[in-house]
């Protein structure tokens, strides 16, 4: 089981993303550690971007500390683009086979924590962590967006259980059909 922990997330919009990506890729559970603003989960653009997921109170938690939100975790890993203490920042691609099984273990719980949009993870967050983990960016910009981060490492992490399969029949416009569709809409 997966458990995603956003710090002191800080956008509805982030939050709602991150919720949608958790029911995409699951099972996983979501929790909020102080969230900046308390009626984010009441926010339109919250109801936006969780758009189709159901049975929230069963997948959404909000809690007061990473303390709180990381018991019952067997393994924490902390996503940072900065270096925090003397933890050693491991590149995703490299962490990835190990964490996919601790992921899928049915015995395991693995916390995958995120800070605050504006911070990231402060120092003491990410000692509460047994390792950290870095997504390997551009120079020019070397942060995501959390809600972005939190879709790449869960798509990664996602075992292929249940996965949806399209209908089959469906049979692609042409070109000359797309562009029929554009003119006339």
């Amino acid at each position: 089981m997966k458990r995603v922990i956003l710090v002191r997330p800080e956008g509805p919009r982030n939050v709602g993303m991150a919720l949608r990506a958790c029911d995409n890729f699951g099972p996983c559970e979501l929790y909020l550690v102080r969230p900046a603003r308390p009626g984010m989960l009441l926010h339109p653009e919250f109801e936006q971007m969780s758009h189709g997921v159901t049975d929230m109170e069963q997948k959404l938690f909000v809690v007061n500390s990473l303390k709180d939100a990381l018991a019952e975790c067997t393994h924490a890993v902390g996503f940072t683009a900065r270096v925090r203490g003397d933890l050693v920042r491991e590149e995703w691609n490299g962490a990835l086979p190990r964490l996919r099984e601790l992921g899928a273990g049915g015995e395991e719980r693995l916390a995958i924590v995120f800070g605050a949009e504006s911070t990231g993870l402060l120092s003491d967050e990410a000692d509460l962590c047994q390792e950290l983990v870095h997504i390997r960016t551009a120079k020019s910009h070397t942060s995501m967006n959390l809600a972005m981060c939190v879709a790449v490492v869960l798509q990664g992490l996602f075992t292929g259980e249940e996965v949806w399969q399209p209908e089959p029949g469906g049979v692609s416009l042409s070109g000359a059909e797309r562009e029929y569709l554009r003119q006339n809409l």
